[in-house]
């Protein structure tokens, strides 16, 4: 049963994905970003960790400042930060720029023979955002009625 939290986040996010239809999501004015910044990338870590958050590109390749700025938008303060100190502990400039030398992080840090390795720092602070993806599902749904008709009005 969908709670109505759910149906709201559902009903604005696929507003949104039809209002865009195949342009990017960073084509949104923030607030509507928010929206769909934070469902993604709170999907991504549910479904994978933060390695499955870190190992892929996202279009138009955004900091990963872009994301902490989202969590922290709908109040989400925890999850901004251990998506920041994440992004933190690649070793060179603008690791979302960088997809390669992320993935060859990933290996050399956080897998054993093609394994995750989840006491890694990395998925430590992905676990983070795993252990609040209930609160975060619940700050988004407060976040789109707050802003519900901004988000509705924007183009």
């Amino acid at each position: 049963m969908e709670t109505n939290d759910e149906k709201l986040i559902d009903e604005v996010s696929d507003e949104l994905y039809e209002r865009i239809g195949k342009a990017p999501i960073f084509s949104l004015p923030w607030v509507s970003q928010v929206v769909l910044v934070v469902l993604a990338a709170q999907g991504y870590v549910d479904n994978g960790g933060f390695g499955y958050f870190f190992e892929g590109d996202y279009p138009g390749n955004p900091p990963y400042s872009v994301f902490a700025n989202a969590f922290r938008a709908i109040g989400a303060d925890e999850s901004a930060e251990c998506i920041e100190l994440a992004a933190s502990l690649f070793l060179f400039p603008d690791p979302h720029l960088n997809g390669d030398a992320r993935r060859n992080y990933l290996r050399e840090h956080c897998m054993i023979d093609g394994r995750s390795i989840f006491d890694c720092p990395l998925e430590k602070l992905g676990d983070g955002v795993i252990d609040n993806s209930d609160a975060n599902y619940a700050l988004l749904a407060q976040y789109i009625r707050d802003h519900l008709d901004e988000i509705r009005r924007s183009g």
